[in-house]
């Protein structure tokens, strides 16, 4: 708090206010706007009006914060007359000149320019991520600038995280009254008594809307606070730090992210490795901190029943299906349609179905009439061969729909006279296409359904490798009516698939390869410049202490975003520790000379 007061004694600080509400309180935000769709954009949701929490304010406050950080900034130049000179420039100028030219030939102009519902990152967001970086590398000059904005972040981190573990433990503010009436706007305050966001028991979604998001946060405060515990030498800072780091990983931890575990995990061993001279004098505080670390691993995981084990243990079953593909005994091979034929193709061979004369066939391999029983009352179709007893077919004569389940999977078919449609999302029927993929077969399932969502976007990039399709507007161009390989992923039709879960594959798709090829070299100067920093320096003084730490907390995000996107949640805070950590890699060549 005194960091506080001392900053607005000091006008050069002023400049900082909104890097720091932009990092300390859009993070916070949760609020409802309730946005009506166009008839375009409905066709790719499941319903004419988006009901947004997360996302529409974070991004509305964001372009405002960075226009006034920009406006800030234009004075304080004026005052200074100072840009530093840096090599970082060129490919942040190319991503933001990709983000402009990709958006303006978009197809869909106003998605790109605003962004997709629920996520709303379009044209304005990304560069409003590229305005704070820059300004961030620029204001970032002394200690004390350092300082209030890490002071801002971590009061932020440690909010989000206690409000996250009691999230996790049954007791979410979001859903008390309380709670409701602070995040429904007047107008909305009848929807108290029924809001209800559908999350699974025992898992943090915090502020940020979905627990991989929490992931990709706290890999980078995880990895931070653990750093500078770890090198930080004065002992009333260490004890702080300790408990900011023992509640980022519960946070962590409650959020079951693997890709945040990743990520995080990636970050640690670079620590341990760049600080390997300073762990002896450390040992006791570190072995302290590891048997607290096994302690809240164990509590959470007694109360969450297991479920943290069975998820560090999905690993390895993550790991089998890479090698050998799907294992599961009953697999969907194929759907497709032939004149006025159904036919369904899994593990255990092929079944089909006609409608002829008014009346349900079924054929089996040999394209033999199978026998079977119907139930008028629920539908319900029995096979007298029990090899298909698999297969469970419920027929609805008021509406033609055909429902079928066979293992996770479940599907409806809409019957008319010309054949079979299949029942996609906003409850339409669609023909049966084919869609082509690159690679993942047998492994679609594979990270929750990455492997499937990735074949299918690797084919996205041959139309993106100049200018991609518009900012956020992926979604639009995705294969959404590929029906076969979302039964074969997540096990029904209904799946919207909005995003790649894969920071790199989205910056290709939306803002194009050359896009990406920037982002990449950006990346790639500061990891480049960080190790050749860190890994012979004695880190003994604030600054390298700093710089390693803000390196860890760039590993963890930019690792974790093999398998995470970027989202207005949490990329503010990393494009601004980003810009800490290039500032301060910047000082401390200047100083070697």
């Amino acid at each position: 708090g005194g960091i506080f007061i001392k900053f607005f004694k000091d006008e050069s600080k002023i400049y900082l206010i909104p890097l720091v509400f932009i990092s300390a309180v859009i993070p916070l935000i949760v609020f409802l706007k309730k946005i009506k769709l166009g008839s375009f954009i409905a066709s790719y949701w499941p319903d004419e009006i988006n009901m947004d929490f997360f996302s529409y304010y974070k991004s509305a406050w964001l372009i405002i914060a960075s226009a006034a950080a920009l406006i800030l900034f234009l004075i304080y130049l004026s005052k200074n007359n100072k840009i530093k000179k840096t090599w970082y420039y060129p490919p942040i100028l190319i991503y933001s000149f990709f983000i402009i030219f990709s958006s303006l030939f978009s197809e869909t102009p106003y998605i790109s320019f605003l962004g997709f519902p629920d996520r709303f990152e379009g044209l304005f967001v990304l560069l409003a991520y590229m305005i704070i970086l820059f300004i961030t590398i620029n204001l970032i000059n002394d200690k004390k600038d350092v300082k209030i904005i890490l002071a801002g972040i971590l009061i932020s981190a440690v909010i989000l995280g206690v409000q996250g573990i009691f999230q996790y433990f049954g007791m979410d503010f979001f859903q008390s009254e309380f709670g409701r009436r602070l995040i429904l706007p007047n107008q909305h305050h009848n929807l108290i008594n029924n809001l209800n966001f559908e999350f699974a028991k025992n898992i943090i979604y915090s502020t940020m809307f979905n627990p991989n998001y929490v992931g990709s946060y706290t890999a980078m405060l995880f990895s931070l606070t653990f750093a500078l515990f770890i090198l930080v030498k004065k002992q009333k800072y260490k004890i702080i730090l300790a408990v900011i780091n023992l509640i980022m990983f519960a946070y962590w931890l409650g959020s079951l992210s693997r890709a945040g575990l990743v990520g995080g995990g990636l970050a640690v061993f670079f620590i341990l490795l760049f600080a390997k001279n300073h762990l002896k004098e450390n040992w006791q505080q570190l072995l302290v901190m590891s048997i607290a670390f096994i302690l809240i691993f164990s509590g959470m995981n007694y109360y969450g029943q297991g479920n943290l084990a069975a998820d560090l243990l999905s690993f390895t079953s993550e790991t089998e299906m890479a090698v050998s593909g799907e294992t599961e005994e009953l697999r969907l091979e194929d759907i497709r349609t032939e004149n006025s034929k159904l036919l369904i193709e899994t593990s255990e061979g092929l079944i089909s179905a006609q409608l002829a004369d008014n009346s349900l066939n079924f054929f089996d391999q040999a394209g033999d009439n199978l026998l079977y029983s119907y139930d008028k009352e629920n539908g319900d179709i029995d096979f007298r061969d029990s090899e298909y007893a698999n297969h469970n077919f419920k027929f609805s004569p008021s509406n033609n729909i055909l429902n079928w389940k066979y293992a996770n999977m479940e599907a409806n078919f809409k019957i008319t006279q010309d054949g079979f449609y299949i029942v996609g999302h906003n409850s339409k029927a669609y023909k049966i296409e084919k869609v082509d993929y690159l690679g993942f077969e047998g492994r679609e399932r594979l990270g929750s359904g990455r492997g499937y969502i990735w074949s299918r976007s690797f084919l996205l990039m041959k139309e993106t490798w100049l200018l991609g399709t518009g900012a956020d507007t992926y979604a639009v161009h995705f294969p959404q009516k590929d029906w076969v390989g979302k039964l074969k992923a997540f096990g029904k039709t209904t799946q919207i698939v909005d995003k790649p879960h894969n920071l790199y594959l989205q910056t290709a798709i939306n803002t194009g390869v050359p896009s990406l090829l920037a982002l990449v070299f950006l990346f790639g100067m500061y990891f480049y410049q960080s190790i050749k920093l860190y890994w012979k320096s004695n880190l003994d003084d604030f600054y390298s202490v700093l710089g390693l730490a803000l390196f860890a907390a760039f590993i963890g995000y930019a690792a974790a975003g093999f398998f995470n996107d970027s989202v207005v949640s949490v990329a503010p805070v990393f494009w601004i520790l980003l810009g800490m950590g290039i500032s301060i890699n910047l000082k401390m060549q200047s100083s070697k000379g």
